[in-house]
């Protein structure tokens, strides 16, 4: 946040971060016919690239029903797929 220009104190920063921790686990599963670029970039580790074309294969092709879908994504890595099944949902 603090590099889109948010700003607070360390103590602002630390509340945030404690209320996302508790409320946004890391091992949250990612659904990703909903998800934007920067959700699929963080949650699952994808680069900016595979990100966007995930999201610009989804909204040209339709929701994904498995990972074998994703993987037919072109630029997106098939082993990090593969390494982020357990964190894929439909």
């Amino acid at each position: 946040m603090a590099g889109f220009g948010a700003q607070g104190t360390d103590e602002d920063y630390t509340e945030i971060l404690d209320y996302l921790v508790k409320n946004f686990p890391a091992n949250a599963p990612i659904n990703v016919n909903k998800a934007t670029a920067a959700q699929l970039e963080s949650g699952l580790g994808f680069t900016t690239t595979e990100a966007e074309a995930v999201v610009k294969y989804r909204e040209k092709n339709g929701d994904f029903k498995t990972a074998d879908d994703l993987k037919k994504v072109p630029y997106l890595d098939a082993k990090k797929v593969d390494d982020k099944k357990a964190r894929l949902s439909f």
